[in-house]
């Protein structure tokens, strides 16, 4: 819930933990942007992170999750190209392909 001031008119913290257990990303509301870091990569389509380099697996498919509820527009990642358009129908579908939405 912090809010980093004075970047891109402000960035929310998002908890996205399972990957590493501190892991968080960063949104911001209106330009619908999130940056998620290792939450989920982008290779060919959108990923989990790698299963050995994964904390809790568990954990990293909630946080998934937990983005689909979100308005998103553009996502950017840690591994992969950024997704500039419909960034949170891509990750809906992609939850919905894991059987977690």
């Amino acid at each position: 819930g912090d809010v980093i001031e004075g970047v891109l008119g402000g960035l929310q913290v998002i908890p996205t933990p399972g990957h590493a257990l501190g892991q968080i990303a960063f949104y911001q509301p209106q330009l619908k942007l999130i940056i998620l870091g290792d939450t989920m990569m982008r290779f060919f389509g959108l990923r989990l992170p790698l299963i050995p380099a994964t904390m809790n697996m568990t954990q990293a498919k909630e946080s998934i999750r937990k983005l689909c509820d979100m308005d998103i527009e553009i996502a950017c990642f840690g591994h992969g190209e950024p997704i500039l358009q419909g960034a949170g129908d891509q990750i809906r579908a992609f939850a919905r392909k894991l059987g977690i939405l």
